[in-house]
């Protein structure tokens, strides 16, 4: 059963979803208007088979709005959702934007990636 969260993150609140499975952990980066139900085919496909993480940005979906909408903070709110969820070295998927922040925080936090999925970036 997935569990949903609302993770603290500066001055806003982050939604996300955890569904349970096996290993690796995934955790799903939307695209720049993106929300969490953009992923709900590919995490139904998966069929449980791996643990899946996806979370709203900032000001999308049911995430608060913030002052800061930066390419940083949204870096920043990765590695958030990582340690709110206690996933250990996750593949990241990243859509469009959410491939370009996936690519900074590896790079940012390679011992913290496991791996990379990078769509239409």
């Amino acid at each position: 059963m997935s569990r949903q969260l609302m993770i603290p993150a500066a001055d806003t609140r982050l939604y996300a979803v955890d569904a349970p499975g096996g290993t690796p952990a995934l955790l799903f980066l939307s695209g720049g208007f993106g929300t969490v139900q953009n992923w709900s085919r590919v995490i139904r496909s998966l069929d449980g088979e791996y643990r899946t993480v996806r979370f709203d940005a900032r000001a999308r979906g049911k995430s608060g709005t913030s002052a800061d909408y930066s390419v940083r903070a949204a870096v920043d709110d990765i590695g958030r959702v990582i340690d709110a969820t206690g996933i250990e070295r996750p593949i990241l998927v990243g859509w469009s934007h959410g491939a370009t922040v996936a690519v900074r925080y590896a790079a940012q936090h390679p011992g913290r990636v496991g791996g990379l999925v990078l769509i239409d970036g």
